[in-house]
Parts: structure tokens; C-alpha cells; sequence
């Protein structure tokens, strides 16, 4: 019996004697790796160090946001202005600075009420939008780029439907190739899509060469509608006729509406282009400027050509994609003076109508500046 309890004694001292152990082991574990915590500080480069930093900058970064980037402004009539300001917070933690604002046409303008927003800080931007030239559905986009670098470009949208009151078919007049001393006349239908009492005021062509009359088309029972009378004169002289009408009416939305017109007066030929300019030419280079002349009569053709002044040549070849169709090289010699060129391409025909036809020749010969032409030349062997 004394020696099975003195056995038990044993076992149990040599219990308590490993656990001691295993308990000062860990012990010392711990205070070596809190003694490493205190004296081992994560190095510059390493992996601790770049978390910590990259946290900071992300904390400290500037965050733009917009309330509501979208925006639909509904029907509108044709002629009148969208103006709507979206609203935006700096949600960061450092100084929003917009770079630039751009709209994805012309028609768009957009205005920035500052472009430096600090933190928790607002701003707005106001855009106004031109319908003028609009009819049906549309969509524009206003980008803002800003130093978010989370979101460097932010798209604003504006949507919405544009309503004609006043609508004039067609939209532009094609009064195309006219024969010389023919003329020609357009009709143009100008209506009310709304209720409106359509009265038109009056019409004005910025072509003194085109001609405009208007009356009231008493057959449409339905809408108010004229009958507008676009004609080209007689005795309009060779070449392309262009130019704008303005229709004033009594439609407060669409008080002036603009049709674009376009046309050429042509005789046995019709020249392309009607003017050959060389622009700023260096001094030394040779340059070679092209001239369709089109027959519109079998039984014309070109006889000679001359060409001042004498440093400039012209040569008629043939033009394959164009049966009816000459072209003329006009070159500007190596030999060219310094200064100004003014000159004419003189075509002699055998036609009664067009024996001769006249194409100015303007341009300007300069110097080459030898510094900057060996720069371009070094630039572009690189």
C-alpha cells in the first residue's frame, strides 16, 4: 500500500513539473516577441510600411460627389433654353480641384461655381443647353475632370424631349446645279403643330441673289400652314450660291427659325475649286494644287490654259473616276520669290457661254528658318 501511494506521489510531481515547464517556455515566448515589437521598427520598404502609407493617402485623398448626375428635363418647345444646376460635395479629406468642365457639343455650356471645394465643402455647376437646333429626343454629356483619383472624369447626363411648335419642311433647301439664266424656285411648308394662330412676319435672305415669298395655304383645313417660295435669279452669275433664310413668326418659342440654303449656277462648266490657295509655303518646296473643271455639254472643250505669275505652271491631265470631268495641276516652281502670290489660272473654252474662266491664285512664299528645319529634320530621324 506504501508503495503504490508513494508511486501516485511520483506520477503526480512529474506531472506538475512538465506543465511547469511548458508554462515558462511560453512565457518567455511572449516576452520575446513583445520585446521585438518595441526595439524591431517595419524598415521603409517593407511590406508593414507601404500598407500604412498607402492607407494615409487614401485617407487623405479628395472624393467628388454628385447629388444627382442625371438629369431629365422633361418636353420642351424648340427655340427656348434648359438651365440646371447639379450640385456635388467634396467627400474627402483634402482640397477638390476641378481641372476643366467639357460638354459633348457646343450647344452645351457649363458653368462652375468655384474650382477649388474643400472638405465636406459644396459646389455647383450650371448648364445650359440651346434647343434651337434640336427636334425629338436628346441626350448630352458634361464630363468633369477633377484630381479625384478615384474618379478623374465624372459624365453628367441631360435628357429630354424637344417639341417643335412652328415646323418648316425642308429643313434646308438643295437648290442643287442650275443652268445659268434658267433660275429656280423652291417651295418650303412652314406649319403650326401646336394650337397656335401661325402667322408669319415676315422672311429675309442673306443672299441678295435669292428671293423669298410666302402665302397662307388655304387648303390645309387642319393646321395653319404657309407656303413659302424660295427663288434663285436668273441672272446670277457663275458659281456656288449659299446663304440663310430667317422666318420671324408670331410663335413665342420659335420667333426666328433659320433654314440653311445651297446651290451652284452652272454654264457649259462648273470649275472646282473656285479659288487655288497654296497658304504659307517655304521657300524651295515645290507643291502642286488640283482643279476639276466638269462638262456639262458634249460639245465643249478646253483649248489652252495660261497661268500668272510666271514661277507657277498648269498642266491638264486626264481624271479617271470622272468621265466628264478635267483635272488641272496647278504647281508653284522651286523657284518661287519670297512675298505674296497673286496670280490667276485663265481656262479658254470653245463654248459660248464660258470662253473663258478665271481662278484667282493666292499664297505666300517664306523663308525657311535653317535652325528650326534642322530640328524637325534631327526630330523626325529619331
Amino acid at each position: 500500500m506504501k508503495r503504490f501511494l508513494l508511486g501516485k506521489i511520483c506520477l503526480i510531481l512529474i506531472i506538475c513539473a512538465v506543465f511547469g515547464a511548458g508554462l515558462l517556455f511560453n512565457c518567455h515566448k511572449v516576452s520575446i516577441a513583445a520585446s521585438n515589437s518595441e526595439t524591431n521598427e517595419p524598415k521603409p520598404g517593407s511590406d508593414n510600411s507601404e500598407a500604412i502609407k498607402t492607407e494615409s493617402e487614401t485617407a487623405a485623398q479628395p472624393d467628388i460627389s454628385f447629388i444627382n448626375p442625371e438629369h431629365d428635363f422633361g418636353e420642351i418647345f424648340r427655340g427656348n433654353k434648359v438651365v440646371h444646376v447639379y450640385k456635388f460635395e467634396n467627400k474627402g479629406k483634402s482640397e477638390l480641384k476641378i481641372d476643366k468642365v467639357r460638354s459633348s457639343c457646343g450647344c452645351t455650356a457649363a458653368v462652375i461655381s468655384s474650382k477649388n471645394i474643400e472638405p465636406g465643402k459644396f459646389g455647383e455647376l450650371k448648364v445650359t443647353f440651346n434647343t434651337q437646333s434640336y427636334n425629338g429626343k436628346v441626350s448630352k454629356n458634361v464630363t468633369v475632370y477633377s484630381n479625384d483619383p478615384d474618379t478623374p472624369k465624372h459624365v453628367l447626363k441631360l435628357t429630354g424631349v424637344v417639341i417643335e411648335e412652328v415646323a418648316v419642311q425642308p429643313k434646308r433647301v438643295n437648290i442643287s446645279k442650275v443652268v445659268k439664266g434658267l433660275g429656280s424656285t423652291i417651295n418650303l411648308s412652314v406649319k403650326s403643330l401646336t394650337d397656335l394662330k401661325l402667322k408669319i412676319k415676315k422672311i429675309e435672305s442673306t443672299n441678295k441673289n435669292v428671293e423669298v415669298n410666302f402665302k397662307k395655304n388655304k387648303d390645309n383645313k387642319t393646321k395653319d400652314e404657309y407656303i413659302v417660295t424660295v427663288a434663285l435669279k436668273k441672272d446670277t452669275d457663275y458659281g456656288r450660291v449659299n446663304g440663310n433664310l430667317f422666318i420671324f413668326t408670331n410663335s413665342k418659342n420659335q420667333e426666328k427659325i433659320t433654314v440653311p440654303f445651297y446651290g451652284e449656277v452652272i454654264g457649259d462648266f462648273a470649275v472646282y475649286p473656285p479659288k487655288i490657295s497654296y497658304g504659307i509655303v517655304d521657300k524651295g518646296r515645290e507643291i502642286a494644287y488640283p482643279v476639276f473643271v466638269t462638262a456639262y455639254n458634249k460639245d465643249v472643250k478646253i483649248e489652252r490654259l495660261e497661268v500668272t505669275p510666271e514661277f507657277v505652271e498648269a498642266e491638264m491631265t486626264e481624271s479617271k473616276n470622272r468621265k466628264k470631268t478635267s483635272k488641272i495641276l496647278v504647281s508653284l516652281k522651286k523657284n518661287a520669290p519670297e512675298g505674296k502670290i497673286k496670280g490667276e489660272l485663265r481656262i479658254f473654252t470653245n463654248s459660248k457661254k464660258q470662253s473663258q474662266i478665271n481662278v484667282p491664285v493666292i499664297g505666300m512664299v517664306k523663308k525657311v528658318d535653317k535652325a528650326s528645319s534642322k530640328k524637325v529634320k534631327k526630330a523626325a530621324e529619331k
